[in-house]
């Protein structure tokens, strides 16, 4: 049957297949970025560069202290740092031939055409510096010498069989190699099993209520891990309790996968978002949401008011007490957003790049490291929900011998990369949640070469073999000067300690 339009034109009805609607919970990029998860991240960190380096020479001081200094931003490269490669450079814009043969009607249409562009160039530039709030112009917080003295040159340490100098990790320091510990097992393990009177661990057990912080420093005394605790504020419960309340509501919306739980980190769901780099992307991204409504859960908490004041305690306890390492982190980012307006740091003035929602309902994490983040720097986790911390919910340091109690409400800052860490399990009628903040290795790796793919930058380099040389030494020593940046206390006897 032909039907016509008022003005007489004939069109057939539709007789085709049956179309289905677009299928909200498909995102096509997260199923890509899960693809390549699959394969080793670290492939171009574990294995030497796709080419062969000269004989390295001997490092001088002055060397030494040139070279370690964090980056600067594109377009203000230190001299120990060339400039990219022409390849790699945005192209200058093509000025208009006036002496051609075009008519002035044509010109002013291209006018009107560059205009267009500039406007809609302008548009997108206001639209992510609005996404990004303050970010838009990235100011990590300085540290306060009132905080030090008042709370770090105080400070009673706890001593630890952990020496960080000896853990492992890649030749190039930017993460750890990936160990896989058979003999503990992907599982929860109780707090009877640990220090019970028949455990084989010989644990220590500390006993903390997180109102006063407490470092634990290695052997030789440097600055391992920070009991930090929580602020002096009477209304700090009162947030905790509803960062909690939005992670459980949360916990009811979100959508996943059969496969999602477990993983090897835990039985329990994790949200993370953020900037991050590895698992194949070939350069740093934002972290996207399997689904639209865990994208609107997870943009729901980044701008809450609790875990807005989380982020920023963290940055100030971390501040305080590692005021170098955190310096080192801030300077990388603002690098890296000066660098690539497209990324979006989750809260406004966090050194830390990435964060993890993890929505119980009993979080507790089985004996792993986050061999991806810097292994010399520090992962935060914040612990919620309602459990009694004195039987349940403790943070096991493998590494260090040590078994912490932690209260909700409070915040540990540990190398996760490098000390092997897990929870105790909380009774079958509690909650306990957790709030985790870290940083890629692969974001400085990213950084300090440049804004480039490992391979393409080492094979630019190679053309100069006086940079390659100060290159390579950076590579070499990277670790034991990230381990410069962690402040050395006394260490404590063993009556002190006891």
């Amino acid at each position: 049957m032909q039907r016509q339009t008022r003005s007489g034109k004939s069109f057939a009805p539709w007789e085709g297949p049956v179309l289905l609607p677009y299928n909200d919970g498909f995102n096509f990029e997260q199923l890509v970025r899960d693809a390549t998860a699959l394969e080793q991240t670290l492939c171009d960190e574990s294995s030497p560069p796709p080419v062969d380096y000269p004989p390295i020479v001997a490092l001088t001081n002055s060397m030494a202290a040139a070279s370690m200094e964090p980056q600067a931003a594109e377009g203000n490269s230190s001299p120990d740092q060339p400039n990219a490669p022409d390849s790699y450079a945005r192209p200058a814009p093509t000025p208009l031939d006036k002496a051609g043969s075009e008519s002035d009607e044509d010109a002013a249409a291209e006018g009107r055409k560059r205009r267009k562009a500039r406007k809609s160039h302008d548009a997108r530039g206001k639209k992510r510096a609005k996404q990004k709030g303050e970010a838009i112009e990235f100011s990590h917080p300085k540290p306060r010498p009132d905080f030090a003295a008042k709370f770090v040159h105080s400070a009673s340490p706890i001593a630890s069989s952990k020496d960080l100098s000896k853990s492992r990790v890649v030749k190039t320091g930017y993460t750890a190699l990936k160990v896989v510990d058979d003999k503990k097992g992907r599982r929860e393990y109780t707090l009877e099993e640990l220090v019970g009177p028949n455990s084989p661990h010989k644990f220590r057990y500390v006993p903390w209520d997180g109102s006063k912080p407490i470092p634990i420093v290695s052997p030789t005394g440097v600055l391992t891990a920070v009991l930090a605790g929580h602020p002096n504020d009477p209304n700090w419960p009162k947030l905790a309790e509803e960062a909690a309340a939005l992670l459980k509501n949360a916990a009811e919306r979100v959508t996943v996968k059969a496969d999602d739980v477990p993983h090897r980190r835990g039985a329990f769901v994790a949200l993370p978002c953020g900037v991050s780099h590895g698992g194949g992307q070939p350069k740093p991204m934002n972290l996207g949401q399997s689904s639209k409504i865990n994208e609107k859960i997870v943009k729901e908490l980044n701008g809450s008011k609790p875990f807005q004041r989380i982020s920023g305690y963290t940055n100030s306890v971390m501040a305080t007490w590692a005021p170098k390492l955190h310096e080192h982190y801030g300077a990388a980012l603002n690098a890296l957003y000066k660098h690539d307006d497209d990324l979006i740091p989750i809260f406004p003035r966090s050194v830390f790049a990435a964060s993890s929602y993890n929505l119980g309902p009993r979080t507790a994490c089985f004996p792993h490291t986050d061999f991806a983040n810097l292994p010399y720097g520090w992962c935060a986790v914040t612990a919620l929900g309602n459990y009694d911390y004195t039987t349940g919910g403790h943070i096991v340091l493998w590494d260090c011998g040590l078994v912490i109690e932690f209260p909700p409400g409070a915040t540990i800052l540990l190398p996760s990369a490098t000390v092997t860490h897990s929870n105790t399990p909380v009774a079958a009628h509690e909650t306990r949640y957790s709030f985790a903040q870290y940083t890629a290795g692969a974001i400085f790796r990213w950084v300090d070469n440049e804004f480039q793919r490992a391979q393409d930058y080492y094979a630019w380099l190679k053309k100069d073999k006086k940079k390659w040389d100060e290159r390579a030494e950076q590579d070499k020593n990277r670790w034991s000067f990230g381990l410069s940046l962690l402040p050395v206390f006394k260490v404590p006897s063993k009556a002190d300690a006891m």
